[in-house]
């Protein structure tokens, strides 16, 4: 009975307000599961030294792909090995996205050199190649983030027809 005196006294703009406030509130917890930071899937609990990989899809139409994709960081001290970009979730980098992850490493890289990235193109139609941006790592021990400019298609039916 108490529950009834209250959906009666609620107004339609006040009722329109609580349903706009769920929405919102549903589409924030959807955001941070695509824009949130997450490890990476195969990072190792042991591995002590922490770096956030910033990656950024390029605009262009297509741009977006699902096809696996791998990387390898090297530093001047150490270096990744060959690690997969994959947190077992996202399933597509989109067009325009900028996704972060964070990854492990057993020892300090050092001041980081190079970034070798590529994918194996298994991605369906349109979402088998990929246009990146850029890619940006962050060793979050001594703060220094490193920029890696790529502006280029890793794609075997653009540009120059290479993925990595």
């Amino acid at each position: 009975m108490t529950l009834l005196l209250i959906a009666r006294n609620i107004s339609s703009a006040e009722a329109f307000y609580i349903l706009i406030g769920v929405w919102a509130h549903y589409k924030d917890r959807q955001d941070v599961k695509k824009w949130g930071v997450t490890p990476l899937e195969d990072n190792i609990d042991s591995e002590k030294y922490l770096y956030l990989i910033t990656i950024t899809t390029g605009m262009q139409a297509k741009s977006g792909t699902s096809s696996n994709i791998f990387f390898c960081i090297a530093g001047d001290r150490e270096e990744t090995g060959v690690r997969k970009l994959s947190d077992g979730k996202r399933k597509l980098l989109s067009r325009g996205s900028q996704v972060r992850y964070v990854v492990t490493t057993e020892y300090v890289l050092g001041r980081l050199e190079t970034l070798t990235i590529w994918h194996d193109n298994s991605g369906k139609g349109d979402d088998a190649g990929w246009y990146l941006d850029n890619v940006q790592v962050s060793d979050l021990q001594s703060g220094r983030t490193y920029a890696f400019l790529v502006n280029q298609w890793l794609a075997v039916d653009e540009g120059d027809g290479q993925i990595e």
